[in-house]
């Protein structure tokens, strides 16, 4: 808020210009003042829609992207090891074919609830695809990110998920795919490398039969 060079009226800077005259009404200041907030409210409150997976409150594909380099950028700066994580629930078209889509949408949020008591604060979180989540994992090198994956890729297979009607538990499990920046010498890498090798390791782990984790160090690709 700052006032002309000829100090007779005040304006309110901030995404957008208003002002009011001197000598200043009191309420008419405060009722600028209040539109402003809610402005602002609202600006926030649709940039977090915008970033935000509807289904599970997770960050989205969106808010990835955005992160991404700037966790590139990080890495590179202070010479720190940034590992992707790519996860996918194996058969979840069967879940949907022999439930619905309302249990898909359980399961879904079951795990995403799950991802969020493993993870660390510095950790970003992001559901990627219908039935992909990926977490980044700064400072942290992908031996480290594998057996982050693996303990978790165990804790699914014992979770329980029995859909209405059912007796028993339906068997649950996740495949992943790991990579970590930087990795190939002499090669321009950049988020989206990143996660292309990501989903090489994943394809390489249902091609192995799913309920795996693979790390891309660990497969032959040629580039």
């Amino acid at each position: 808020m700052v006032a002309n060079k000829f100090n007779d009226e005040i304006i309110f800077r901030g995404d957008s210009y208003d002002y009011v005259t001197k000598p200043l009404d009191e309420k008419e200041l405060n009722l600028r003042l209040k539109n402003l907030l809610k402005i602002k409210e609202l600006k926030e409150t649709i940039n977090q829609v915008s970033t935000t997976d509807a289904l599970t409150g997770l960050h989205n594909r969106r808010f990835l992207h955005e992160r991404l380099e700037a966790e590139i950028a990080r890495s590179k700066r202070y010479d720190t090891k940034l590992s992707c994580l790519l996860l996918d629930i194996d058969f979840f078209k069967v879940v949907n074919d022999m439930y619905g889509y309302d249990w898909g949408d359980v399961l879904l949020k079951k795990i995403a609830e799950m991802l969020k008591g493993f993870i660390r604060k510095e950790d970003i979180l992001t559901r990627y695809g219908d039935e992909e989540f990926i977490v980044l994992l700064p400072n942290t090198p992908e031996e480290n990110a594998f057996i982050f994956a693996e303990r978790f890729r165990r804790e699914i297979e014992k979770m329980e998920f029995i859909p209405a009607g059912e007796e028993e538990r339906h068997p649950i499990t996740i495949s992943g795919g790991i990579a970590s920046y930087p990795f190939l010498q002499n090669v321009e890498e950049d988020g989206n490398t990143l996660i292309r090798y990501a989903e090489h390791a994943l394809y390489n782990a249902k091609k192995r039969g799913k309920n795996k984790i693979v790390q891309f160090s660990q497969i032959n690709i040629e580039y």
